[in-house]
């Protein structure tokens, strides 16, 4: 793991501030299933950074990428305590599983799924 005042990251996720002030989480394993504990360090990467929680996030998803079952539940419980978070999806299988999980949360307007970074930066700095 590497760590400077703004950029946290190690072989399966990174995180740093932006000089435009919002918090960019990214997951970088490709063609794999992420497990709870792979999730939880990214996110608690982002905790680090920000412990209040009351900067936007956006999340890059890796190419292929999806969670296990209890590492998208504990994903979506997460996501929930941000202020914004922007998930950027690389295909159709994430942003399927993406909409379900979201749907099941009981607060989800917090949360939204975008196919390209510039939208999801859009929409984290209205």
């Amino acid at each position: 793991m590497s760590v400077n005042k703004s950029i946290i990251k190690s072989e399966v996720a990174q995180a740093n501030i932006t000089t435009q002030g919002y918090l960019e989480l990214e997951f970088l394993q490709e063609n794999v299933t992420l497990t709870k504990d792979e999730v939880d360090l990214g996110w608690s990467y982002a905790k680090e950074l920000n412990p209040s929680k009351n900067m936007g996030v956006i999340l890059k998803t890796a190419k292929y990428s999806l969670l296990d079952n209890e590492a998208r539940r504990h994903a979506m419980k997460e996501m929930e305590t941000w202020y914004k978070v922007a998930i950027v999806v690389s295909n159709l299988g994430q942003r399927i599983m993406g909409k379900v999980a979201i749907k099941m949360l009981s607060s989800s307007r917090n949360i939204r799924i975008f196919d390209s970074e510039d939208a999801a930066i859009r929409w984290i700095k209205s």
